[in-house]
């Protein structure tokens, strides 16, 4: 683990537009008395408890106390939020313990903060804060037991299998390998897999390495145990090709496929050659092996995506299915914060105007609501393949929380699985090969790549996981798809190979 604070500096400034001063600064308490001025920062250590931002002066001075807001993982959070003088201007200081929810999770984190002169000029500004976050491959199933007072325990790793082991129709079991590694503060006193307990070395960090028999209808469980009694443990499934039972795939399928790579606006966005040959693959995909009629594949790419066209196919199109139907929503394209108020968040169509955003872009407020209304489907996967990387006058102040925002704009909704093409803070890859690298990989693992379990179908969870998987190893970790879904086991979420 790394002690020191890990800063990456981008090249824009952020706070104002580039060259202008800077407004906002961020400070962690935990971390000492450093001022943070970059727009990621990665956090060793405890999760912070809290957080000072400061609005600098000149600026601070023309802006009342209450028209600081502030936002953490993209909602509201004035209720923590106590803003004061200070000599510099003010600080709004974010108490994260004042209400439960309302901190810094495992990961990745966003922070926002506006401020509105008394000019109704506004002032934006977002921080990106990575918290330690266990490795752990969501393949497998985890059970972590603390010891009374303690808060840290063994970290689990494992390097092979890095998906659930695979016997094929004829195999009873199967000799394997699983090699991994395991971290701890205190003296480790036991590591067993697969039930055989291993000879430690008394390092904090050990390396293991040991042959199994998988056998069909079991399991593998690796353990390991700390001198205080704390415990991690992790199950690795085996499956069987034709010893599960095939998901019935029931209901009518519609999908609704946007892909826009040329734009019409001047000054006007840069076009993705990608995203409209996306958008048309992944529509062909679906109708020629995913089971969708072709009266119930909606596509709209480049000069037909217009913002009314796609207004109005969000709206009409996804009425159709009706509750036991399935629906999939692709969107290949831009989305961005709007250059003139920062705060809001817009995903481009073939049309959008720099000066006119919120007339000829789709906000992510109204996408939510036109889904919500619209949407009678218990089953509806929403897909982003978004593109953040903006220059010129369209580009985003600092980090771009497109993805962010779409991940979390229905996790509440057991009836909607998202997933979107990277992480915030990550550029998207687009091979030289043609087609970008997420699309790519949702169109094969559509195609039957993602059967872990070897039942005959893709379930929705195993799409996901697949194309989560592949894009990592892909991009060398470097672009990194997120997902939420609430009933990813269920039939209702399958989708056909």
């Amino acid at each position: 683990m790394r002690w020191h604070v890990n800063v990456a500096v981008l090249a824009v400034a952020a706070g104002c537009l580039a060259g202008q001063p800077v407004v906002f600064k961020l400070q962690i308490p935990e971390l000492g008395d450093r001022v943070f001025d970059a727009d990621m920062i990665e956090v060793p250590g405890p999760i912070p408890q809290t957080l000072l931002i400061q609005v600098l002066n000149p600026v601070a001075a023309d802006v009342d106390y209450g028209k600081i807001f502030t936002k953490l993982n993209g909602e509201g959070a004035g209720y923590i939020t106590a803003v004061s003088n200070s000599s510099d201007g003010k600080i709004a200081r974010m108490d994260l313990k004042l209400r439960q929810g309302m901190k810094l999770m495992p990961g990745t984190n966003t922070v926002e903060i506006q401020a509105v002169n008394k000019h109704g000029r506004k002032f934006y500004r977002n921080f990106i804060i990575k918290t330690h976050e266990e490795s752990r491959n969501p393949y497998f199933a985890y059970e972590v037991k603390r010891a009374p007072g303690e808060t840290g325990g063994p970290e689990l790793t494992i390097s092979q299998p890095d998906t659930p082991i695979a016997l094929t129709a004829k195999e009873k079991s199967r000799r394997v390998a699983i090699k991994g590694s395991v971290s701890t503060v205190r003296p480790l006193t036991a590591l067993r897999v697969g039930g055989a307990e291993l000879f430690l070395n008394g390092k904090n960090v050990f390396e293991f390495e040991h042959a199994v028999q998988a056998s069909a209808g079991s399991s593998i469980v690796v353990e390991a145990v700390d001198d205080a009694g704390n415990r991690t443990a992790l199950t690795i499934p085996i499956s069987q090709a034709g010893a599960g039972r095939p998901v019935k795939i029931e209901g009518e399928r519609y999908a609704i496929v946007v892909g826009i790579s040329q734009y019409s606006a001047k000054p006007g966005l840069p076009s993705l050659p990608s995203a409209g040959l996306d958008a048309r693959d992944f529509a062909a995909v679906l109708k020629e092996q995913g089971g969708f009629k072709k009266e119930n594949v909606f596509l709209l790419t480049d000069a037909d995506a217009t913002y009314a066209q796609v207004r109005n196919g969000l709206r009409n199109f996804t009425s159709r299915p009706g509750p036991d139907d399935m629906l999939i929503l692709f969107f290949a394209g831009y989305g961005f914060h709007d250059p003139l108020d920062p705060s809001k968040l817009y995903l481009a169509a073939h049309d959008t105007q720099l000066g006119q955003v919120p007339e000829t872009a789709l906000s992510l407020d109204d996408l939510k609501f036109t889904l919500t209304s619209s949407i009678r489907s218990r089953q509806a996967i929403l897909l982003f393949d978004v593109n953040h990387s903006i220059a010129g006058e369209w580009a985003t102040p600092n980090n771009n929380l497109i993805n962010d925002y779409l991940l979390r704009l229905f996790s509440a909704d057991s009836g909607k699985a998202v997933m979107v093409g990277s992480t915030v803070g990550e550029n998207m890859v687009d091979p030289s090969s043609g087609g970008g690298l997420f699309a790519r990989n949702l169109i094969a693992a559509a195609r039957g790549q993602g059967d872990a379990n070897q039942d005959g179908v893709t379930s929705v969870r195993e799409w996901f996981l697949q194309v989560s998987r592949a894009v990592r190893l892909e991009s060398h970790g470097t672009q990194n798809p997120r997902f939420t879904l609430q009933q990813a086991e269920k039939p209702l979420f399958a989708a056909a190979k």
